[in-house]
């Protein structure tokens, strides 16, 4: 999901509208043993997070009075959809302070332990960030602005300062919604989102130049059922979490993922996913996933088949040519070095085909790995390899074996390569909070083991996939989020048939696309 800040606009309480503050020592530890809070002018709205008053500041200034000399210790967070939302930078503006820098932009992700103190909070609030600075001798005017919603909790270390309350009357002007409730909070929390995106699709069926040309001088109708070469996929998604605390290890997350992709051209291609997550934390930066995904059977494209037992010589049919996919996979996600996190997971896929085609059916087995390094604040840097091996089905008659029939064998090998980054510095802030650039490749090696004209169409065979994607994201409001897209996909097919396996396999594909997410 998007990064964002799914913040609903926070209710006033009229107790802590004279009171909000950010957080400051007063005088040094030894004089005194409660922390005093600075009285903001005017009436912003507080957030507790962690038992801590943060000071919500967006485009309206936030003025602070303050009396120098002193030490300010300040930790800034901002909100995100969903716990693994990717990074984002977001920039805290500050003025009235001599010599202190106008911008002040923070690399933030979802924190792995922290949540709102609110319940019906979405979401979950970054990670804390560390700014502090100098307040010179006099009486200053702190301004604090930001273009989207940020949280901060000041410290102070100085003279005494003017409308100032303790920490305990500052955190008893903070109470639940339900007074009686137990302090410890629901013991199961929810985080939802619900999304669509738009979809424009160049080549629906990954179809070879030359097949496009066909199509469109209406060449073997009976190779095709589509209205259009192209389409408009209209796609609409509901994310659902459950979490909870039942172990000493760290939260529990359980969700659930349902996506409809409606093709509005060609609706034999309309289908639907299911993903379910169970998510296990150890600590902070440690997690265990177990991942199962279910499609059910869709459509490809139009394929031509022979009856088992038939005469070889008997005329092809044509027939649509459908799939289902089962998948789980089991993946451990780790925090290498304050900069560097790494994920592994092993993955099994099942590839199951319509009754005429049930030689295809795959069972395949993977290994990936991923290195995310943030070198600098402003991007961050995604390295993945895997290694699949997949076995083909093979055969369609009873008594058969892959040795003794005479059906294809598409079992492949498959390395694949991905390098990404992402960049969200803060020159793009008025527009697009991040801008993100990945390249992939996948190399498939056809691995049959039989002389050339038994199998044509796979031994020897290379498939080589080429994908490069631009990805723009922008928070519309605390709770919207916008994703802009654009893939481009080719495929390159070499084999030592006579056959030109081009005319089949080789196509370009390209995928706009427009989504929008509503965290709730």
């Amino acid at each position: 999901m998007t990064p964002a800040s799914p913040l609903r606009p926070p209710r006033r309480r009229p107790v802590l509208l004279a009171l909000l503050l950010a957080a400051v020592f007063l005088v040094p530890g030894a004089a005194r043993a409660q922390r005093e809070y600075l009285a903001p002018v005017g009436e912003p709205p507080v957030v507790p997070i962690g038992g801590k008053p943060y000071l919500a500041v967006d485009a309206q200034p936030l003025v602070i009075p303050i009396v120098g000399p002193g030490k300010v210790t300040a930790w800034v967070r901002c909100g995100f959809a969903a716990a693994d939302a990717p990074p984002r930078t977001a920039v805290l503006r500050t003025a009235g302070v001599p010599g202190l820098a106008p911008e002040h932009p923070f690399e933030f992700e979802p924190s792995g332990s922290a949540g709102w103190d609110e319940s019906d909070r979405a979401g979950v609030p970054s990670g804390g960030r560390k700014l502090t600075f100098e307040v010179p001798e006099g009486t200053h005017r702190l301004a604090l602005t930001a273009a989207e919603t940020l949280y901060v909790v000041f410290y102070y270390d100085g003279p005494p300062q003017p409308a100032v309350v303790s920490d305990a009357a500052l955190l008893m002007a903070v109470p639940d919604e339900d007074e009686n409730s137990d302090d410890s909070g629901p013991l199961v929390s929810w985080r939802g989102s619900a999304g669509v995106e738009f979809i424009y699709n160049s080549n629906i069926l990954s179809s070879s130049p030359e097949d496009i040309d066909d199509w469109y001088d209406g060449l073997y109708p009976w190779k095709s059922i589509i209205d259009s070469i192209d389409d408009l996929i209209i796609a609409p998604s509901l994310d659902l979490e459950a979490r909870a605390n039942p172990l000493a290890w760290g939260q529990t997350r359980l969700r659930f993922v349902v996506k409809h992709w409606k093709y509005t051209h060609n609706p034999v291609k309309t289908n639907t996913d299911f993903d379910f997550y169970l998510r296990q934390f150890f600590g902070r930066n440690n997690s265990l996933e177990f991942y199962g995904h279910f499609a059910p059977e869709q459509y490809i494209r139009q394929l031509s088949d022979r009856s088992p037992l038939s005469d070889p010589e008997s005329e092809l049919e044509w027939l649509e040519f459908r799939f289902q996919r089962n998948v789980w996979n089991v993946a451990w996600r780790q925090k290498l070095r304050r900069n560097v996190w790494a994920k592994v997971h092993y993955e099994e896929n099942y590839r199951y085909y319509n009754q005429p085609f049930i030689e295809n059916d795959i069972s395949a087995w993977e290994v990936r790995g991923n290195i995310r390094w943030r070198p600098h604040g402003y991007w961050t840097l995604n390295f993945d390899y895997s290694y699949e091996d997949a076995t083909a089905r093979a055969i369609d008659e009873v008594g058969e074996n892959p040795l003794t029939s005479d059906d294809s064998d598409g079992s492949y090998e498959r390395d694949l390569y991905r390098v990404g980054v992402d960049i969200t510095h803060p020159v793009f802030a008025p527009l697009i909070d991040r801008i993100s650039l990945s390249f992939l490749f996948m190399d498939y090696y056809y691995t049959v083991d039989r002389p050339l004209p038994e199998d044509p169409y796979h031994v020897g065979r290379r498939d080589m996939f080429y994908k490069g994607t631009i990805d723009v994201r922008r928070a519309l409001s605390d709770a919207v989020d916008l994703k802009l897209a654009v893939r481009r996909t080719d495929r390159v097919t070499s084999s030592p048939w006579e056959g030109d396996l081009t005319t089949d396999k080789d196509f370009t594909q390209w995928l706009y696309w427009i989504s929008l997410d509503y965290a709730f």
